[in-house]
């Protein structure tokens, strides 16, 4: 690891240890403000490399959160946010619904005497 990227990790760490730190635009600022500039995919790698999550106290270390406080894979995340419910449909699959089908109906006129 570069002498940069030590320093730097080292100034991310401290900052969302002693600050509340919403967002990576956020921190990205603060870093600028002391001099460190980086990009946002840096600073997204970063955020990786040092295992800090979002949260809705700002970013902390993944090792300092209670278990179930761990994020969801997006799509897990997902489903639990906007999915109700599941129920499997109640229609037969087409193959077994052309043998349920029944035949039209005939008109009086039409049926054979």
């Amino acid at each position: 690891m570069s002498m940069g990227k030590t320093f730097r990790h080292g100034q991310i760490l401290r900052l969302v240890t002693d600050q509340r730190i919403a967002s990576q635009e956020e921190l990205r600022r603060r870093l600028a403000a002391q001099k460190l500039r980086v990009t946002q995919a840096t600073l997204s790698r970063d955020l990786q490399e040092l295992r800090l999550v979002k949260t809705h106290e700002g970013y902390k270390s993944e090792a300092a959160l209670p278990e179930e406080s761990t994020p969801l894979p997006p799509l897990a995340r997902a489903l639990g946010e906007f999915l109700l419910d599941i129920r499997p449909a109640e229609n037969p699959p087409p193959s077994m619904a052309r043998n349920l089908r029944k035949p039209p109906e005939l008109s009086p006129a039409m049926t054979p005497s």
